[in-house]
């Protein structure tokens, strides 16, 4: 805050070092016409640090009309804080504070569970000294599983310690009777006012089904576990579907990282136009974390064993690079099939405690657009398109790119969100915006904009869902060789002319 003030103060001086003495009042008029006085949560200021609280205005205003040079005092503060920052440097003061990132390790590694003095079992954590105490804000709950019937039943609870208030370097202690799982949500607000947050969660040992049986005769077994002083979470085998949390957690920590991946999918439409998709590429879907939160984390899900089950239709499967550990889902269903390095299996079912949610569809999702990536049809590979300079015009180079593009929707999967059985696009150049975009210095003399509307035929339901935009509709113009009951829609672009020939950018319904 200082530092930006002073900021401010400075360019002052500045300006009117140039300026000259007589130009100080029309200067301070100025900065009170252009310059807003911020109000807080204004969102069309959030892009600017042209703004200012009434006080630091009233300051830079009575600064420039008296033009006051506070030297003595200035010399007399910097000497004040060179004692001070001396007598601090060598005289055992505390190091410079952790960082937001570390205060959280620090929390997570400070957790372990163990017997409190009754023997009751509990997990314990510690708060980091880092900052105030106010600024941390914790959330615990935990989950049990109790059997019900030929299933489980998964109950939520809400875990507070008794505190007042949060204090940096107290332990915390949480009784765990019953849990099977414990989830610490941190967040803490670091000195640059942003919120750092990181999802926790702890495996209890309290309660474990060892076989399959249990849940089939709707007895869940359990048994006493020796909770050792100073264990952690780390070091527990949580239940049977251990391998699944495992391998799932080694695909996408918190942070959206994990170990590298690829995809693989049988379709009884067809095998995938892919062979296997690449880690870059899965990673790159834009809705990868909606992918990891949605299936695994955000949403309230535990992993079930059964009994093998007879094939499906349709596997998608990830495999973990590194070890070679996979994981199968099945469209239109929750069941999934461990196979570990060796080739040993064991199938599981996914249980959501809420929603409709079906695993195996949004594998198939998550499939789709790693895929899609990976044929070049994400927008962010546009520029991978180069039309080779063979004399032609700009609109015919733009039309030639248009129909390498929007063809790669023929090139995805039978059964993709993305294929198509007919594309065909046509340019149309857009004159009056490309003068315009030139007279405002937008573009220059070799870019020209145009007009995209693409006629095609979904292959299915899936792929006529994830097309429909604003102005998606039926075709409606006069090509015969468009089939009947054909879509289309419109875009705007870009081609511009570069040293290897053209290349050209579909931007969306707007330039």
């Amino acid at each position: 805050y200082c530092s930006k003030a002073d900021c401010e103060l400075a360019c002052d001086e500045g300006v009117l070092a140039r300026l000259g003495e007589s130009e100080r009042i029309p200067y301070g008029e100025t900065l009170l016409a252009l310059v807003p006085v911020r109000r807080g949560g204004d969102p069309m200021l959030a892009a600017t640090t042209m703004t200012a609280g009434k006080r630091q205005m009233k300051e830079r205003i009575q600064r420039i009309a008296e033009h006051k040079r506070p030297l003595a005092v200035a010399l007399v503060a910097a000497l004040a804080l060179t004692g001070i920052v001396c007598a601090a440097t060598f005289t055992g003061a505390r190091p410079i504070p952790m960082t937001e990132e570390e205060a959280l390790d620090a929390l997570e590694a400070s957790i372990t569970m163990r017997n409190d003095d009754q023997g009751v079992s509990c997990v314990a954590f510690t708060l980091p000294e880092y900052g105030r105490p106010e600024v941390w804000d914790i959330h615990i709950s935990g989950r049990a599983v109790y059997p019900d019937g030929m299933s489980r039943s998964v109950h939520e609870y809400e875990l507070f310690p008794d505190v007042s208030h949060w204090e940096a370097g107290r332990e915390y202690t949480i009784h765990t009777d019953n849990l099977a799982e414990l989830n610490l949500q941190a967040a803490l607000t670091g000195q640059d006012g942003k919120l750092y947050e990181r999802g926790i969660d702890v495996f209890l040992p309290n309660f474990v089904i060892e076989e399959d049986t249990a849940i089939n005769s709707g007895q869940a077994a359990s048994r006493e576990v020796d909770l050792n002083e100073g264990s952690t979470a780390e070091h527990i085998v949580a239940d049977a579907a251990s391998p699944v949390r495992a391998l799932l957690d080694s695909v996408c920590d918190a942070n959206g990282a994990g170990e590298p991946i690829t995809l693989r999918l049988s379709s009884v439409y067809g095998e995938s136009t892919v062979e296997s998709v690449s880690d870059e590429d899965a990673r790159a879907s834009g809705n990868f974390r909606f992918f990891m939160n949605y299936l695994f984390r955000s949403v309230d899900v535990s992993f079930e064993p059964t009994e093998s089950s007879a094939p499906h239709e349709n596997a998608i499967e990830l495999t973990i690079q590194t070890t070679g550990d996979r994981l199968r889902f099945w469209e239109g269903t929750n069941d999934l099939l461990w196979i570990d390095r060796g080739g040993a299996e064991r199938s599981f079912r996914a249980v959501y405690a809420v929603g409709d949610t079906v695993a195996g569809d949004l594998m198939r999702d998550w499939y789709d657009e790693a895929e899609y990536n990976a044929l070049g049809g994400d927008d962010r590979k546009q520029n991978e398109i180069v039309i080779p300079d063979r004399g032609q015009t700009w609109l015919e180079a733009a039309q030639e790119f248009c129909e390498r593009f929007e063809g790669i929707h023929l090139q995805a999967t039978p059964g993709s969100k993305y294929k198509y059985t007919f594309v065909r696009p046509t340019v149309k150049s857009a004159e009056e915006q490309t003068a315009h975009f030139r007279s405002i210095g937008n573009i220059d003399e070799n870019t020209w904009c145009f007009f995209l509307s693409t006629a095609f035929v979904p292959e299915n339901g899936r792929a006529l869902n994830w097309s429909m935009a604003g102005n998606t509709g039926d075709y409606t113009g006069s090509d015969p060789d468009v089939p009947t009951g054909a879509y289309e829609y419109s875009r705007c672009g870009y081609a511009y002319r570069v040293p290897d020939g053209w290349r050209c950018e579909i931007v969306g319904t707007g330039w």
